[in-house]
């Protein structure tokens, strides 16, 4: 008796956890690439502080995407404590954005738009608008809460390189609904007869009229809002459907 029985394995002692060591050495990788993309001042960065800072969001990335659902989880965490603590970080979260959008695409749609409607989407353009299009050219109708988002923008601008081109509002919003195609114009009509923000209807009637939809004629022509006719008198392609219509 007291003896060990021949084979059984024997417990070892349980080590006492050194003070400061409680995150295992996989939980401080995911910490730290989560901080690189924390508290981003774009603006205070030079050329070269751009770039070095690009590589180190796009290591920071590849991190959080290998640890898979858990990075997620831990990315869609710190998105919430910045809005608990009401933090102005949008650039993160914009960056938190796109890279949802990269890991789990339209299954994280509706997590994308709320981050949208969340934050000014000027604060970081270039995630947005390209996520945007991305979205848009699934066609499908899971991407519609990311694009109904981008209407509440009017300030965000991006910059084709190639074509040495800048490109602002609306013409941002025309090529994103545009890659998603006509049945998207319902979808726009509705929002001018419900939407009380001034921006999503500035861009809803803008799209509409550059559409020529005429299902949207008595939303436009209905003086039920003064400051949707005022947009609609303003804009050349909307009198010319209502003066063709007539």
């Amino acid at each position: 008796m007291g003896q060990p029985v021949a084979g059984a394995q024997q417990k070892k002692p349980i080590k006492e956890p050194i003070a400061g060591s409680s995150r295992k050495p996989s939980d401080k990788k995911l910490e730290d690439a989560i901080a690189v993309l924390r508290h981003i001042k774009q603006e205070q960065f030079d050329n070269d502080k751009k770039e070095s800072k690009a590589k180190e969001i796009d290591q920071a990335w590849e991190v959080i995407k290998s640890f898979g659902a858990a990075g997620t989880a831990r990315l869609k965490q710190e998105i919430q404590r910045v809005d608990a603590g009401k933090e102005k970080d949008d650039f993160f979260k914009l960056n938190a954005s796109a890279l949802l959008w990269q890991i789990g695409k339209l299954n994280e749609a509706a997590s994308i738009a709320k981050i949208w409607n969340s934050a000014p989407l000027d604060a970081q353009y270039n995630y947005v608008f390209y996520t945007a299009m991305d979205a848009a050219n699934t066609g499908d109708q899971k991407a519609l809460p990311m694009l109904k988002a981008l209407l509440r923008d009017d300030k965000g601008e991006v910059y084709f390189y190639v074509h040495s081109m800048e490109v602002k509002f609306p013409l941002t919003h025309e090529f994103v609904w545009g890659s998603y195609g006509v049945k998207g114009l319902s979808v726009l009509n509705e929002v001018l007869q419900t939407s009380n923000n001034a921006v999503e209807i500035q861009s809803a009637i803008s799209l509409l009229c550059q559409a020529q939809y005429l299902p949207a004629l008595p939303s436009l022509e209905s003086g039920e809002k003064a400051f949707r006719l005022s947009v609609v008198h303003s804009n050349f392609l909307c009198r010319s459907l209502i003066a063709e219509s007539h």
